[in-house]
């Protein structure tokens, strides 16, 4: 029972990250990129695409795997695309598998247009999960921390983002122009 309520949780956690981004989607311009955007099987019904596709013009995928939602397989840390090239970078629950999350910070706003956008959403609160590839947990203030190192602005990095079972955080950052 533990184990199918942490899914539905963390399904619940996907679903809300997706309408968090569409009711932001004036932010978004024109290009996107989705970073760590692999449809996870089951989850085909809740994936950002569904919610914000049809706001852009371009949409691109990127995750370390190819797979349903991946239209480039490449590095977060290190991303096969030329400097400004995306009017917004979206990346969801995945920043927890990634060995130097500070470098998806930096690439982010490498790749992010002036002016451009920056949205993130990742664990504070949840079951270790992936045994190989899960490493952290994030507060507000690291992520604050880490968007402010990459260079970013910091629009919105509430303390209490919904601090409950399971808990994510959650940042909107600008690139400054």
């Amino acid at each position: 029972m533990a184990i199918i309520t942490r899914l539905l949780k963390g399904h619940d956690m996907d679903q809300g990250n997706g309408e968090w981004v569409a009711a932001n989607k004036k932010l978004l311009g024109k290009t996107l990129l989705e970073v760590g955007s692999v449809i996870v099987k089951g989850q085909e019904g809740i994936c950002l695409r569904n919610y914000i596709s049809n706001a852009v013009e371009k949409y691109v995928g990127i995750d370390v795997r190819a797979g349903n939602g991946v239209d480039v397989v490449g590095d977060a840390s290190n991303m096969p695309f030329v400097d400004n090239s995306f009017d917004s970078v979206v990346c969801l629950d995945m920043l927890e598998h990634c060995k130097y999350p500070h470098e998806i910070f930096k690439e982010s706003f490498r790749v992010t247009v002036p002016g451009g956008y920056l949205f993130l959403a990742t664990v504070f609160d949840f079951p270790v999960h992936y045994h190989d590839n899960d490493y952290f947990r994030f507060t507000h203030n690291g992520l604050r921390l880490m968007a402010e190192d990459a260079g970013y602005e910091v629009i919105e990095c509430p303390r209490d983002t919904e601090l409950t079972k399971p808990g994510i955080v959650k940042i909107i950052a600008r690139k400054p122009e």
